[in-house]
């Protein structure tokens, strides 16, 4: 009687859902322990996707706003690379000076 109740439910739930009302019409509706038939079926208005506006675009700056805002940055210079293996000590070392 539960499961029946709780498998009702679930289908109403995913009629509603999935906006198909006559799905529970074809499922044939137990009848109760006393043997009469009763349904109590909630109509919920159709829902309604209202449009949403596009927003307006942000508007440009003004030139003059952009010259106070722009500050410039040097990059810094890169440093030598120095790929010789000669120059470069192997990590053994490095760590037992450690």
């Amino acid at each position: 009687m539960v499961s029946h109740l709780v498998n009702e439910a679930l289908a109403e739930t995913i009629a509603v859902m999935l906006g198909d009302r006559e799905a529970k019409k074809q499922d044939p509706v137990a009848t109760s322990v006393s043997g009469d038939i009763s349904t109590n079926e909630t109509y919920l208005p159709a829902r309604v996707c209202t449009p949403v506006a596009t927003p307006q675009p942000t508007p440009p700056r003004s030139p003059s706003s952009l010259s106070e805002e722009r500050v410039l940055v040097k990059t810094p210079d890169s440093s030598p690379c120095v790929s010789d293996n000669n120059v470069a000590f192997p990590v053994k070392e490095i760590l037992l000076k450690r």
